[in-house]
């Protein structure tokens, strides 16, 4: 290629040379002359599969093909690079195998979403087209386009419409926004943003709709792109139906080489070798593999349902099972079946039913007991819920293995070496109507919640012990199911279920910052609570009331603490009373600045433990004192106190409650103006906060070093740890307490009287846009790498 050209005038040339019209070469790889046009006028960068077909039918060479190639796409990475900020976003998941026989439908979705007219595109079709694995492959050939990245947002486990938001956020990482109203947190993230936004499997959830058009109208530079067996029917929706894979009529056969390049048969080939490593397309077989995947209408998870079987059965033995004794196929039963049935029950549920079919009894029953699970579970998990039930013995580690042989489970290995058993969605769904026809749905979801609930009531009893990350990390993974228990409670009106679900698990919705969602789930859990045992509804009270007060709502708490306090006086529970006098003892202090009114709460609850002998009720009151004695002003006392408050932490191994006095004797030392002492523990404590996903405290930990580092001159450092403690608070909702803000307030005067407006703002900006855990790594490495490698565009100190 001539060193003097760009890429796009390369193509151009060539074009012509080959005497070749924009139309037809645009025919040829199958996207539209304006998008041609765009690319030879080095508008628009191709993506890997359109300019790796562009060569193609450039005629160019192999050897050739792969120095041009590396030239578009080095050209494209550094495209790239130069949008990059650090507030963009990618969590599309790894492409494990090929994408086959879907260049046209890539190069088609990616010319849709280079529309400026279009904002919102959906991928419709039966279930197991590939609209998932279309989505996210097209999106990831248009990371160059989105400058803020692409966010993909996984809806299958979600089936209430009012979590959609929700699992946005947590996309976005704005976990627990929702303190009024989640939306309105979204719409503001992303109203200058740049963003590609994948909505996958939105059947699940039409009714929430609505969200898709209220985040199109805020976010002008937002793009929506959805998968879904139905249309969502929006004004301002673009529809684009995903085909089946394309497959040859068995009348019309042509020849072998051909054969093998059409995409259903070169799909099946490609999953048969992955079972039997021999197996090769053959005159002997390629008629019955083609039958198969003409009876398998080109529907790739009917494809890979079927190859998995290659492992015991030749092909055509597949297709004699497929066709059945009468001739006919299972699919072609249900081909024309009533329209108000779902596509999926039209066409691919005879694929699973043939699946099911070859499944002897006991795996038939695992495989719907197994529909209980949302998200998956893992083998310890499966045996515990899925045993034991009457009349139905199964071996459930056997079975395991046999389904996921059979491809109706897949396994997933977790970061803590633990395999996790999923079934896809699909399939789950048609799992459900076996659970029901055996008779044993309410069984097995009355197992499934008692399972979880003895879990979340283990977990909350290591809250404040040396296991208490690792069962953090268990409920974050087991959420689905967590949901699907609460909603299960509710819905069957098990008012104490529900109660003690919530009330072991506020303090992971707090941790976690799921702090809206958990405030829902406990009114939901309230409103039952009739006939309910005292003790269990005083703990969801008290669990609702701390969530309130984190989130700013001080008399909203106070209701809630009041109400719990009323209930464990009437039992005569004196650590339940300790623990509601603690809370309010915040809500008084940092809520509402009362100093005097928390000092009452706390010296009461403090009274109680020490004569309870309750260890952690006694560091913890006496570390809450030590906090508020500091905010009037005592320093060598308030410093006395949380010594305490860390001795007692340490001497029961309350690693948690160790890592808050620490951070508040770090706050004292500030105070007293030993800012390098101050920021050394600060910066410690804040990674131990973020590696338990803490983030209210990660908040505290930011506003501490920043005035730390400004103590010790380091003023563009301490501007940009305010941004970043100011975007933490906003995108968790909850507000600087009442009684931080003057010492906050004397930090970022500061800041701003030695550096000027201007630099503040831009030290400032360049805190808030960075990615948590960008944050932490700046923090950590501070001696190692200069500010500016983390702060774009900010001015030194």
């Amino acid at each position: 290629m001539p060193p003097d050209l760009s890429f796009g005038q390369w193509i151009k040339q060539h074009r012509k040379s080959l005497d070749l019209k924009q139309e037809d070469l645009a025919g040829k790889v199958g996207c539209s002359v304006s998008l041609l046009q765009k690319i030879e006028a080095d508008e628009r960068r191709p993506s890997r599969q359109l300019t790796e077909l562009l060569l193609i039918h450039l005629e160019i060479d192999t050897a050739e093909r792969a120095a041009l190639l590396a030239f578009a796409r080095r050209t494209a990475s550094s495209e790239q690079s130069a949008l990059l900020t650090s507030s963009h976003h990618d969590n599309l998941p790894a492409e494990l195998t090929p994408l086959l026989g879907r260049e046209r439908e890539v190069a088609s979705v990616q010319e849709y979403l280079w529309r400026d007219t279009v904002r919102l595109l959906s991928l419709l079709g039966p279930g197991g087209v590939g609209k998932t694995r279309l989505a996210i492959h097209a999106a990831a050939n248009l990371l160059d386009d989105f400058a803020d990245g692409v966010v993909c947002v996984p809806l299958a486990p979600i089936h209430s419409t009012s979590l959609v938001a929700s699992a946005i956020a947590q996309a976005l990482s704005l976990k627990g926004v929702q303190h009024q109203d989640v939306m309105e947190e979204v719409k503001t993230y992303l109203r200058e943003r740049k963003l590609l936004l994948i909505l996958d499997n939105f059947e699940h959830v039409m009714g929430a709709a609505s969200v898709i058009s209220e985040l199109l109208v805020a976010a002008h530079k937002v793009k929506v792109l959805v998968t879904s067996r139905r249309a969502l029917h929006l004004s301002n929706e673009h529809m684009f139906v995903v085909p089946p894979l394309g497959f040859a009529l068995p009348a019309r056969l042509p020849c072998l080489d051909e054969l093998a390049q059409l995409p259903a048969v070169a799909l099946f080939v490609a999953r048969m070798q992955a079972v039997r490593p021999a197996f090769v397309l053959t005159q002997a077989n390629v008629t019955a593999v083609t039958r198969i995947c003409a009876l398998l209408d080109g529907l790739p998870l009917a494809i890979e349902l079927a190859a998995a079987w290659g492992v015991l059965l030749e092909p055509h033995a597949m297709l004699a099972r497929l066709e059945g004794a009468s001739g006919r196929t299972r699919l072609d039963v249900l081909v024309d079946g009533p329209c108000d049935l779902p596509v999926r029950q039209q066409t691919l549920r005879n694929t699973i039913t043939w699946s099911y079919a070859l499944l002897g009894e006991a795996e038939q029953l695992l495989f719907a007991r197994l529909a209980v699970f949302v998200g998956g579970c893992t083998v310890e998990v499966a045996v515990s819920v899925c045993s034991g039930v009457v009349g139905h013995h199964v071996d459930v580690e056997k079975s395991l293995l046999a389904l996921l042989h059979s491809s109706m489970l897949w396994s997933q290995v977790e970061t803590d070496g633990v395999t996790r058993c999923m079934m896809l969605e699909t399939i789950r769904e048609y799992a459900l109507e076996h659970l029901i026809e055996w008779g044993e749905a309410d069984i097995l979801r009355q197992q499934h919640a008692t399972y979880y609930l003895k879990q979340a009531e283990a977990a909350e009893q290591e809250f404040h012990g040396p296991r208490q990350h690792a069962w953090l990390d268990w409920l974050a993974a087991d959420l689905g199911n967590i949901r699907a228990a609460l909603e299960w409670t509710l819905k069957q009106s098990h008012g104490e279920m529900a109660l003690r679900l919530c009330g072991a698990l506020w303090r992971f919705w707090y941790v976690r910052g799921y702090l809206s969602e958990g405030r829902e789930w406990l009114a939901q859990a309230l409103a039952q609570r009739a006939m309910t045992p005292l003790d269990v509804q005083a703990k969801a009270l008290n669990g609702a009331g701390y969530l309130s007060y984190v989130q700013g709502d001080a008399p909203g708490a106070r209701a809630l603490l009041w109400e719990s306090l009323a209930l464990r006086r009437e039992l005569g529970d004196k650590r339940g009373i300790a623990e509601v006098l603690n809370t309010l003892g915040n809500v008084a202090g940092l809520a509402q600045g009362n100093t005097k009114q928390a000092r009452l709460w706390y010296e009461e609850s403090l009274l109680l433990s020490r004569e309870l002998g309750h260890r952690y009720g006694v560091a913890n009151t006496l570390n809450n004192l030590g906090l508020m004695t500091l905010y009037e002003g005592d320093y060598p006392h308030a410093r006395a106190l949380l010594q305490e408050s860390q001795a007692l932490f340490e001497a029961h191994d309350y690693e948690r409650g160790v890592v808050i006095a620490r951070t508040n004797l770090a706050r004292v030392a500030l105070e007293m103006g030993d800012g390098e002492k101050a920021s050394a523990t600060l910066r410690e404590n804040l990674v131990l906060f973020w590696q338990l996903g803490e983030k209210p405290t990660v908040a505290e930990c930011l506003e501490g070093l920043a005035a730390g580092v400004l103590q010790q001159g380091r003023v563009a450092h301490a501007a940009w740890y305010c941004g970043a403690a100011e975007a933490l608070r906003e995108a968790i909702n909850s507000p600087l307490p009442i009684l931080d803000q003057p010492f906050y307030a004397r930090t970022a005067a500061a800041v701003q009287a030695h550096m000027g407006e201007a630099s503040v703002q831009a030290a400032w900006h360049s805190g808030q846009i960075m990615r948590l855990e960008q944050v932490v790594e700046y923090a950590l490495h501070r001696e190692r790498r200069h500010i500016c490698d983390f702060m774009p565009c900010t001015p030194q100190a």
